[in-house]
């Protein structure tokens, strides 16, 4: 986990890397944002939300939260919807 502190946003991530071994391995990101003294989760592949740069390199957003006031609703929020995407990619 990283926290960046730049111009007084913070940025809070973790990575998991799928298939590691391989040379163009997938790099998956939860990362957790303030702007303007609110919070935010997003899951990214290819960059975390904080330097996330270009489709065209690959990277891209994949799901993003609402702005909440502290850390722990974003955390929610987030687990919410990705429990949503697996949900739906599970077919069920």
């Amino acid at each position: 986990m990283f926290l960046a502190d730049h111009d007084i946003q913070h940025a809070l991530w973790g990575q998991w890397v799928l298939h590691p071994e391989e040379p163009m391995a997938r790099h998956f990101y939860i990362t957790f944002a303030t702007h303007a003294a609110h919070w935010s989760g997003h899951l990214t592949i290819g960059q975390h939300y904080y330097w996330w740069t270009s489709a065209d390199v690959g990277d891209a957003h994949l799901l993003d939260t609402e702005e909440y006031a502290t850390l722990e609703e974003a955390i929610v929020a987030l687990q919410a919807e990705m429990a949503r995407l697996c949900h739906v990619l599970s077919g069920a």
